[in-house]
């Protein structure tokens, strides 16, 4: 059987080329506003001024009780970050005593939780707004999920996440965005049971209808009252990010075929060297460009992303016995698609679909090769998971299933035919962070087509004279490493 090799050019043989994976658990960070102090008190006047006249208005901005229930996490670190978290409250409003809320938390129990539970915690101890926490460790890396939710009904008015540095809590990251959020919870009746009850039943026998419970009136239009309406919880975190770098790729395209036939009537199989080439990849978040949208605490993890990846310098070298041929070889890649981020504990889930594109063409000049191109067009859909494994380190493993609905020149008539054609990709990375923004990962590929003729093709019958289907079909597989650096804005 005749093989084809192929290989890089000698500048090319050592190149890396990035893949275009970006992790779905991307570092967060949020800005807290530096106060500078200015020396002429008129200039402090004036501002203070502005700000008073221009400020949008926010919601009752009375001091609220509020309840910080235990954090979950690691616990060193999640005790310190309610610590701080306390003392960024206590700030704004009335912090309830710890014991009364731990003892109502206990009580709640490790069940899955849901806003009815979360309410009844708030009223047994009282508070307007009750305020959770979950510490999830990467490493020396951690970040903080705070929920600040409404003590009446126990739904989530924000959700707001905070990167921890060394193990601390800056306070001006959230401080501001917390007491805000608490804010936005409307006062509970704290009346006793007993007189509310005894109050209703005046109410009703009198038929006083303004003996209701004690809720603060509201007078303002429905207009109004929609534009002052809490705010959708956000997921905080960067809006796009970018991957590059350098990787190596190797293809191997392999027949099965009848084994009486004799090695000069076997088809031309295809064994390619490792090939250096140059990628880039992107993910962009679009809900957190917008300030206000519907549903946003699950629209901001939905992410649209692309891959391009390009061999460099790749060439195929043939021989037919009397000559030898070094040929062009164009081999690339590029895809696109939308990925849903969920986060479980320390580790999150990466699912969604796709569609791509895999080449590979050999400008032959003429040469009678016997290995048709291919071009790959498919839908993909799978799952990523990611977790941290040590301090500043991450691992990454993913699999994809690919619906190939285009092979190109290899299932024409004049080659193998038609076939049904699926595939395979897979990839493992451990990645480090080197910074909050930036990582460095390496990892390796595997990604293969399987093709199954149905006999159809000049190429796939009458190999050794006879009508009969000779060749059964073909597997098409590209195995490759990669080093990258991801950054994210």
């Amino acid at each position: 059987m005749t093989t084809i090799v192929s290989r890089g050019h000698a500048a090319n043989r050592s190149a890396w080329i990035a893949r275009g994976r970006v992790r779905d658990a991307l570092r967060t960070a949020r800005l807290g506003v530096s106060r500078m102090p200015i020396r002429p008190i008129y200039i402090v006047f004036v501002t203070v001024a502005l700000a008073i006249t221009l400020a949008p208005p926010r919601a009752d901005a009375g001091k609220r009780r509020v309840a910080i229930a235990p954090f979950d996490g690691p616990a060193r670190r999640a005790t310190r970050a309610r610590a701080t978290v306390v003392r960024a409250v206590a700030a704004e409003h009335t912090v309830l005593p710890d014991a009364a809320v731990a003892r109502a938390w206990r009580q709640l129990g490790a069940k899955r939780r849901r806003p009815a539970d979360y309410a009844r915690v708030a009223r047994a101890v009282g508070a307007d707004a009750l305020v959770t926490g979950v510490v999830r460790a990467r490493g020396r890396r951690a970040t903080l999920r705070l929920t600040v939710r409404a003590g009446a009904t126990g739904e989530a008015i924000d959700t707001i996440r905070v990167p921890m540095r060394r193990g601390r809590l800056a306070r001006t990251a959230f401080a501001e965005d917390l007491a805000d959020a608490i804010a936005w919870a409307e006062p509970v009746d704290r009346e006793p049971p007993v007189a509310a009850r005894r109050r209703r039943a005046t109410a009703a026998d009198s038929g006083d209808d303004a003996a209701g419970p004690a809720t603060p009136r509201v007078d303002a239009a429905p207009t109004e009252l929609r534009a002052t309406a809490a705010p959708a919880a956000r997921v905080t975190g960067p809006r796009a990010a970018v991957r590059a770098g350098l990787s190596v790729t190797s293809r191997d395209l392999t027949f099965s075929y009848q084994a009486s036939l004799a090695p000069e009537q076997r088809p031309v199989a295809y064994d390619g060297g490792p090939v250096g080439g140059v990628a880039v990849a992107g993910r962009v978040y679009p809900s957190r460009f917008v300030d206000r949208v519907p549903a946003a605490e699950h629209l901001d993890r939905v992410a649209l992303v692309f891959e391009l990846d390009r061999a460099v310098g790749m060439r195929s070298r043939y021989s037919d016995g009397a000559m030898d041929y070094d040929l062009p070889t164009d081999q690339s890649r590029w895809g696109v698609g939308a990925r849903y981020v969920l986060p479980l504990g320390s580790v999150d889930v990466d699912t969604g679909i796709g569609y791509g594109q895999l080449r590979h063409h050999i400008d032959d000049g003429g040469v009678d090769l016997g290995v048709p191109d291919v071009q790959y067009r498919y839908l993909d859909v799978g799952a990523a998971v990611a977790a941290p494994v040590a301090k500043r380190v991450s691992a990454r493993v993913s699999a994809r299933y690919l619906a190939i609905v285009g092979a190109g020149e290899i299932v024409t008539a004049s080659a193998y035919g038609r076939a049904a054609v699926r595939g395979i990709d897979m990839d493992a990375a451990v990645a480090y962070a080197i910074a909050p923004e930036v990582d460095l990962s390496a990892g390796v590929r595997y990604l293969r087509v399987a093709l199954d003729f149905d006999g159809t093709g000049d190429m796939a019958t009458a190999r050794d004279g006879d009508p009969d289907q000779d060749v059964g079909g073909a597997a098409d597989r590209y195995v490759g490493g990669y080093v990258q650096v991801g950054y994210a804005f």
